[in-house]
């Protein structure tokens, strides 16, 4: 029987990145393989499919000010110059029990290609203070 509706799936990097300053920088990225997460046979199968989220947990926020903001880029080159998602930004939502960890969260539907063996790069930087990226979700639908 041919499948009706959507499936959906993720990849998740647990990874730390330290965020200072308010510029994107080459080490501050999570690197993720869309491919990894299709169903069997995935080798050198091509990702081609829709983002449809993207959520962000983040650790350590402190500054004076705080950052509020995470922005992040998502690029097909690890230099982070072909960018498919401009810079986008979301408030951090600060945790109830503890105001030092946080969660910003994105929703697109943007269909992408991604090519056998690659990545996509999901780059980050901040509005002020500092964080830790502790870890990154996408989430797609086929």
């Amino acid at each position: 029987m041919p499948k009706t509706g959507h499936f959906y799936h993720e990849s998740q990097v647990v990874a730390d990145k330290a965020l200072t300053g308010t510029a994107f920088a080459a080490g501050s990225r999570h690197d993720h393989d869309l491919s990894l997460s299709l169903p069997p046979p995935t080798a050198g199968r091509v990702f081609d499919s829709r983002i449809e989220g993207v959520e962000v947990q983040l650790k350590t926020i402190a500054g004076a000010p705080a950052p509020t903001k995470l922005i992040i880029r998502a690029c097909y080159d690890v230099s982070g110059n072909q960018s498919f998602l401009p810079d986008t930004e979301a408030t951090i939502a600060l945790g109830i029990g503890a105001a030092t960890e946080g969660t910003a969260a994105y929703s697109f539907k943007m269909p992408i290609r991604q090519e056998a063996g690659q990545s996509i790069y999901l780059f980050f930087k901040i509005d002020s203070g500092t964080a830790t990226v502790s870890s990154s979700r996408i989430t797609w639908s086929e």
